[in-house]
């Protein structure tokens, strides 16, 4: 029985981060002696309708039987590669594992068709699921997922930035970074005495209106590098408020996500300052990593009472789930089954 991983081939445009995660995945299983498959990104609805049947022989052609396929989930290949796939791997008796990055339903309006009931239907066609933390697998749970699942906790994030001998210091920066353009709440931020927003990311339009905290957009290895003080903060939306009702919107998504942002503060070394009904709220609680919040309202009042003495406690407890982070222990552990 050998062991692959489906490597899906996409190019990185800027520094949002989206491909990262998937690679980090991709590393860390070729040093468990699993195995690339590399297929081609289909981009667009005619090369979805013409390539998915060849990309789908192209990958089984390499499968024996009881072998096992770790898909990264969403492909983002089209319905149609999806479903032959995992119809496909089940006739030849692959065993199928999904690695939940994001359900796509929670976050955004899906056309009719495409929504939660489908993106189950395609999980229940998987053998395992790795679920992003117990929040998300308790959702799908009750929307009809039936595969058996197991959860990554929180993603890993590799680097060859010797962050673990940074000299992480107390200040009140309070860093943001990522996709900037989709998080419009970052206009409504004001600095103060207790606050200084520090925003890092691709910013599309209107950076005249954060000039004071906006420092433009740099690679994951240069911000790591960058980063060695304050607070990192995980929020996402339009509002200094987000709605504990799922309304397929990014500030609501974090119900049930891993927000790649944690992974990166942890790797920089830094505490985390996250929404208090994030489904993360409870990894960064329970490992002592930072502080939750109910509103950016309260970041101010927060920070006041953050001494520098207990700001260097909680880097002690960043620092140990920092070394397992930049090692990639999360994925290893995970699929130690």
């Amino acid at each position: 029985m050998t062991k692959y991983v489906l490597n899906i081939i996409r190019e990185e445009t800027s520094n949002t981060g989206l491909s990262k995660p998937k690679s980090d995945i991709n590393q860390t299983l070729t040093s468990m002696n699993y195995k690339l498959i590399n297929v081609p990104l289909l981009i667009g609805k005619k090369q979805k309708l013409v390539g998915s049947l060849l990309s789908v022989r192209k990958i089984v052609a390499q499968l024996k039987r009881e072998d096992t396929l770790v898909i990264q989930y969403p492909t983002y290949m089209g319905a149609l590669f999806d479903i032959k796939l995992l119809n496909v791997l089940h006739t030849k008796h692959i065993e199928s594992v999904a690695l939940i990055h994001d359900i796509d339903a929670l976050r955004f309006q899906q056309p009719f068709g495409k929504g939660l009931h489908y993106e189950i239907f395609l999980l229940n066609k998987v053998n395992l699921i790795i679920s992003p933390n117990s929040k998300m697998t308790t959702f799908l749970k009750k929307n009809g997922l039936k595969s058996k699942c197991r959860e990554l906790k929180v993603f890993d994030y590799l680097t060859k930035v010797d962050v673990s001998n940074k000299n992480i210091f107390y200040s009140c920066n309070v860093y943001f970074t990522g996709n900037l353009n989709k998080s419009k709440f970052i206009f409504r931020l004001r600095n103060s005495e207790n606050v200084h927003y520090q925003l890092y990311g691709p910013l599309d339009q209107h950076q005249n209106k954060v000039a004071a905290m906006y420092n433009g957009s740099l690679s994951s290895d240069s911000l790591l590098s960058a980063v060695d003080n304050g607070f990192g903060l995980i929020w996402d939306g339009d509002s200094e408020q987000i709605s504990n009702l799922n309304n397929s919107s990014f500030g609501s998504y974090l119900l049930y996500n891993n927000p790649y942002k944690l992974s990166f503060y942890l790797a920089a070394g830094i505490p985390v300052i996250i929404w208090a009904k994030a489904a993360e709220a409870e990894f960064v609680l329970s490992n002592h990593l930072g502080y939750t919040i109910n509103s950016i309202d309260d970041i101010n009042n927060l920070i006041s009472t953050i001494t520098p003495n207990s700001y260097q406690e909680i880097i002690q407890n960043v620092h140990r789930i920092q070394l397992k982070l930049i090692h990639g222990d999360y994925t290893r552990n995970v699929f130690d089954y």
